[in-house]
């Protein structure tokens, strides 16, 4: 196993159980603090979904990006904008949700409509809102 995979079930182990009580989700200043690009990117990204999608969907938009930012972050630390973002980070992120209490499968598929990925191939370049997404993070 790489250094990487070994650092991030680490991570992932030390998120409580299901019956544990949730923590408070990470902020926005937070995630600018330890990936200002990447925290760049996904406000630009939002600032331009409040455009076009209704106000509950770019709250759980915003919620998701937040989680799937944290768990980067946390899992990769070298990882700090989206153009670094891997298939093995929506795998880390997809087993890091299923250890959090209170979070359903329906937040991996927010976040793969959101960067208009599969969930289970990871993303595909010459979709919109990836190229968004990257292009703003260059």
């Amino acid at each position: 196993m790489s250094a990487r995979t070994n650092a991030a079930l680490a991570v992932i182990a030390e998120i409580p159980a299901a019956n544990a009580r949730p923590s408070p989700e990470i902020t926005w200043v937070e995630i600018a603090r330890r990936a200002p690009q990447m925290a760049s990117t996904m406000a630009r990204y939002l600032d331009q979904l409040a455009v076009s999608a209704r106000p509950a969907t770019v709250t759980a938009v915003d919620l998701t990006l937040r989680q799937f930012a944290d768990c980067v972050t946390m899992t990769d630390p070298t990882c700090h904008s989206m153009t670094l973002v891997k298939r093995s980070h929506f795998e880390d992120y997809k087993r890091w949700l299923a250890r959090r209490p209170g979070i359903a499968l329906t937040a991996i598929l927010t976040l793969a409509v959101a960067i208009g990925a599969d969930p289970r191939a990871g993303a595909r370049p010459g979709r919109p809102v990836v190229d968004d997404l990257v292009r703003g993070d260059g």
